[in-house]
């Protein structure tokens, strides 16, 4: 199922402490922030296109990023999912993940963790709880 901006906002958002945006340089703050989110019963959240939620429900396995020769598993934390403009997403929590199967991934110019994060695999469908 589809879920609305505004419903996936309301989903991932664990507190009102948590901000709308962050920006770590330190890789070990940014993996201390991500047991503080974890800690506090944050799961990691998995964005897909629409058309890939058939796939999504059966589980996910690394898979090319732009980055040539990279496969990525990647989600959010801390932060929304990723919601490319009008584009109809599926969202899935990752509700059986162990802390040490999520890494932070510093992206952008400014080469930060914003939330972003990338995930040991593979990830079995029972692992996901759908919205």
């Amino acid at each position: 199922m589809s879920m609305r901006e505004e419903d996936v906002h309301n989903a991932t958002r664990l507190s009102d402490q948590v901000p709308e945006e962050v920006a770590i340089v330190d890789p070990e703050d940014a993996e201390d922030y991500i047991s503080q989110l974890y800690e506090r019963g944050e799961r990691p959240v998995i964005s897909v296109p629409k058309e890939y939620e058939a796939a999504l429900r059966t589980g996910l396995r690394a898979r090319a990023s732009w980055i040539t020769g990279l496969s990525l598993l990647v989600g959010t934390m801390g932060r929304n999912p990723y919601l490319p403009g009008s584009q109809d997403r599926v969202f899935a929590r990752l509700k059986d993940i162990s802390r040490s199967a999520i890494h932070a991934r510093f992206t952008g110019p400014d080469k930060a963790f914003h939330g972003v994060i990338v995930l040991d695999g593979p990830i079995m469908s029972d692992q996901f709880e759908f919205a």
